[in-house]
């Protein structure tokens, strides 16, 4: 293709869209409703950004690929790489017997990484992003879409990506002008997210980071303890199905001793917290089977969690989104 793409969404989803279409696009324009920042903070439209992450090793290989230099880049910002066997991980009763996987990881805050790849798009010369813009509706002709309307002004484009996310409202109002709408599937999780910064000494956990994995029924609640810049921890705890951690100080350190090992509580028990618990809760995963419509206009793809909305916990939905962007380049 050439012409104008236009991207939806300057989440990880997005900006992979956006990175991949620069190869094939003479300009790509990232539209974004929240106004970005230059510093590497939450932000309101990733609520989930100020939790635990992880981006497993296929996603971290395609961005690399995209971006040379880039995890040399995040580890000088203060990210943490480590071999994904150097943990203590409990599941099923037991810890895991550490060993060499031969694979590493990066790990970092989701607000320094998506700062760093976005700065990263950004410098390549066919990429725009305009932030504080808000996307009203698609501007349609007969059999695709031709644009988006933003502020009461069209901007035509040849393709559209919408990477705004799971509540997005852009396939369904397509139903309006005759196209068929993507059946949902769901699995309710109902599940809660407690999360502090700590301090991070050296030596004081003795391995790269620490999971406790729930195994239900037995052991419903699960614990994330992961190494991130400028010496922190981020701990995320919580449950399903309503199981919430208390975000006063008391509740929340008997919430975390009440896991099945204490290996995460020894730690936070004599840390120094950086900030008071922060929640998150998601109701369900949630699949829109897009492969199942019959009747579509082109020009018009989604991406992201507005395709597959996956359990925070499960570490996928980066490197899901990055794969499917690589999907989207070689298609």
């Amino acid at each position: 293709m050439r012409g104008r793409a236009i991207v939806i969404g300057a989440s990880m989803a997005g900006l992979s869209a956006a990175r991949v279409l620069s190869d094939h696009a003479d300009e790509v324009v990232v539209l974004e409703r929240d106004e970005l920042r230059d510093d590497a903070r939450p932000r309101r439209g990733v609520p989930q950004g100020r939790h635990a992450h992880a981006i497993l090793a296929a996603g971290e290989q395609l961005i690399a690929g995209w971006y040379p230099g880039i995890v040399d880049e995040l580890v000088e910002r203060g990210a943490v790489r480590a071999d994904g066997g150097d943990a203590l991980w409990w599941q099923a009763g037991a810890f895991k017997v550490q060993a060499e996987t031969g694979i590493t990881a990066t790990s970092v805050s989701r607000p320094l990484l998506e700062q760093t790849v976005r700065q990263r798009l950004e410098a390549l010369p066919n990429v725009r992003i305009r932030t504080g813009r808000s996307v009203e509706a698609l501007a349609l002709a007969p059999g695709r879409v031709t644009g988006v309307v933003v502020d009461g002004e069209t901007l035509a484009a040849d393709l559209v990506v919408d990477c705004s996310g799971r509540t997005s409202r852009l396939p369904t109002t397509l139903a309006a002008a005759g196209y068929d709408v993507a059946p949902v599937s769901q699995v309710r999780i109902d599940m809660s997210y407690g999360t502090r910064i700590l301090r991070r000494v050296p030596g004081d956990l003795g391995a790269a980071f620490s999971i406790v994995a729930p195994t239900p029924p037995t052991e419903p609640r699960f614990g994330v303890l992961l190494p991130i810049e400028h010496d922190r921890w981020i701990l995320t705890v919580g449950g399903f199905h309503g199981d919430a951690a208390p975000t006063d100080d008391e509740g929340y350190a008997a919430y975390v001793r009440s896991l099945p090992t204490p290996v995460i509580a020894d730690l936070y028990d004599g840390a120094e917290k950086l900030s008071e618990v922060m929640t998150h809760r998601l109701a369900s995963n949630q699949r829109r089977h897009v492969e199942k419509l019959k009747k579509v206009p082109a020009g018009f793809v989604v991406l992201g969690d507005g395709v597959c909305s996956f359990n925070p916990i499960y570490g996928q939905g980066m490197s899901s989104a990055a794969q499917q962007a690589d999907a989207l380049g070689a298609a």
